[in-house]
C-alpha cells in the first residue's frame, strides 16, 4: 500500500488510552506527501511514511503509526515513542478505524 492510499482518507478514533491528544470519534486524516506527512489535526508534528508506517517528532514528540488493511479496511494505530506514562507530549496510544468511502460518507 502506498501513501496516496491513505491520502483524504477520514480515519475514526475508536479507542484512546486517557493520555492521549485523541479521543473516541475524533478524526485523523493524513496530506502532505510520503515524504513529509502532514496529519490534519496538527496534533503532532509532520511525519515520513514508509512501509505501512508513519514516524516523526523526537524525543517527547516522537510517534509511530502503523497502518494495517483488511480487504479495502485500514486501520491506524498510534503509539508515542516515549515509555507509557513518562509524560511525553505526545500522550497515549490510540487506534482509529477508516470510514468506507461512498456518498453516504462523504
Amino acid at each position: 500500500m502506498g501513501f496516496d492510499d491513505l491520502k483524504g482518507r477520514i480515519f475514526i478514533v475508536k479507542t484512546a488510552e486517557a493520555s492521549a491528544k485523541h479521543s473516541r470519534c475524533d478524526i485523523v486524516t493524513f496530506h502532505g506527501s510520503a515524504d513529509k506527512v502532514e496529519i490534519l489535526c496538527k496534533r503532532y508534528e509532520d511525519g515520513k511514511y514508509e512501509n505501512g508506517t508513519i514516524s516523526g517528532g523526537t524525543g517527547d514528540d516522537a510517534y509511530t503509526i502503523d497502518v494495517t488493511e483488511v480487504g479495502t479496511n485500514r486501520q491506524i494505530d498510534l503509539k508515542p515513542g516515549s515509555p507509557k506514562g513518562s509524560g511525553g507530549k505526545v500522550g497515549g496510544s490510540w487506534t482509529a478505524d477508516d470510514m468506507p468511502p461512498g456518498p453516504a460518507n462523504g
